[in-house]
C-alpha cells in the first residue's frame, strides 16, 4: 500500500497558524521531505539551511525550536540526523489501496521496481523527491540497479553538495560506476604526468573530475 501527500491541503492548513514566513517554509520543507513509510523527516542541518539559501545555523535553530514550542512538531534527537515527526500529518496522507502485497515502485510508465528493504533505505537517505529518482530512472534507461549503485557511491561523499546534480551528470555521460570508483592516484593525464616536480594528491583529482561534470 503507497501513500500520497495532500500539499494544497497542508499549505491551506498552514496559513490556518499563526506563523512566521520561516516557520511557514520550514514546516512545508519537512512535509515536503516527510517520508510516508517511516512517518517522519531527516533533513541534515546543512540540507535545511541550503533550501534557506544561508549559512546560519542559528536561524534554522530558533524555526525549528518555535515550530516544537507551537506543538506543530516533535523531534527526536536520538540519532546522527534529527527526526522531524509533523504533528497529525495522517490528516494529510492518502493511502492508496494496491493490488499486490509486495512493495512495487512504479515509476516511468507501466515499469515496476521491486526494491530490497536495502535499496529502499538508500533511495530515502538520500532524499531525493520522486521526480528526481523518475528523472535518473530516464536516464538510465530505467536501470534501477546502476541508480542504486550511484546512489550509494555519491552518498559517501561529504564534499560533493549537489548529490543529484552529480549523479545525472554521470549518468547522461554514460560514466560507469566501476571505472570511478578506482583510486585517483592510478590515472595518466599526460600533462600533469610531464610536470614531475609538482606532487598531486587525490583530492587534486577529484576536485578535476567535478569540473568536468560540471558539478562544481
Amino acid at each position: 500500500m503507497g501513500a500520497t501527500k495532500d500539499f494544497i491541503k497542508f499549505r491551506q492548513y498552514i496559513r490556518t497558524q499563526d506563523l512566521k514566513v520561516n516557520e511557514q517554509y520550514l514546516l512545508e520543507l519537512f512535509f515536503e521531505y516527510h517520508n510516508t513509510q517511516y512517518g517522519y523527516c531527516f533533513l541534515t542541518y546543512e540540507q535545511i539551511m541550503q533550501s534557506f539559501n544561508t549559512t546560519s545555523k542559528n536561524r534554522i535553530s530558533k524555526s525549528i525550536k518555535n515550530l516544537q514550542k507551537l506543538g506543530l512538531i516533535n523531534i527526536d534527537k536520538r540519532y546522527s540526523n534529527n527526526r522531524y515527526y509533523i504533528v497529525n500529518v495522517e490528516s494529510f496522507i492518502v493511502e492508496n489501496k494496491s493490488k499486490d502485497s509486495s512493495f512495487k515502485v512504479p515509476m516511468i510508465g507501466q515499469v515496476e521496481f521491486k526494491l530490497s528493504d536495502e535499496d529502499k533505505e538508500v533511495i530515502n537517505s538520500a532524499n531525493f523527491s520522486g521526480n528526481q529518482v523518475k528523472t535518473l530512472l530516464q536516464i538510465s534507461k530505467n536501470k534501477m540497479d546502476k541508480v542504486i549503485a550511484m546512489i550509494k557511491y555519491v552518498s559517501n561523499k561529504a564534499n560533493i553538495a549537489n548529490k543529484f546534480g552529480y549523479i545525472k551528470a554521470l549518468l547522461e555521460r554514460g560514466v560507469n560506476i566501476d571505472d570511478i570508483k578506482q583510486n585517483y592516484h592510478k590515472k595518466s593525464i599526460p600533462f600533469i604526468d610531464n610536470c614531475s616536480s609538482r606532487n598531486y594528491d587525490e583530492s587534486f583529482y577529484k576536485n578535476l573530475e567535478e569540473k568536468l561534470l560540471g558539478c562544481r
